[in-house]
């Protein structure tokens, strides 16, 4: 975000630059450059993102370590029953964190991310 949020106000500055004009009023198309790339969306969608992170503080510890894991095993499985490794994965799961416990997290998450 921030190299493309950087290009387009440089491209704004560039702009104002050849006019002679620095006023807010020259310079306002980086909203509108913003708004019209995927910056101002993302940091709309992400808003409350920070909240989350701090109503959860082991989000970032639990998820991640899980889904390295899972992957591990799910990659490393070859010649094993699936229906073993998918057992293995969610005891992975289930050990870091009660199962309803993560489904309310990822609900949560979700929520807070895609609005749903």
């Amino acid at each position: 975000m921030a190299i493309i949020a950087g290009k387009e106000a440089a491209e704004t500055a560039l702009e104002a630059h050849r006019r002679g004009d620095f006023s807010a009023q020259s310079l306002s198309p980086y909203r509108s450059r913003l708004k019209n790339r995927f910056i101002l969306q993302d940091l709309y969608q992400y808003r409350n993102l920070n909240k989350f992170l701090e109503k959860h503080p082991d989000f970032m510890e639990v998820y991640p370590n899980f889904i390295n894991d899972a992957l591990g095993l799910f990659f490393t499985g070859y010649g094993r029953p699936k229906k073993q490794l998918y057992r293995e994965i969610l005891r992975s799961l289930t050990s870091r964190r009660p199962l309803l416990r993560a489904v309310s997290d990822v609900l949560s998450f979700a929520r807070t991310v895609l609005g749903i």
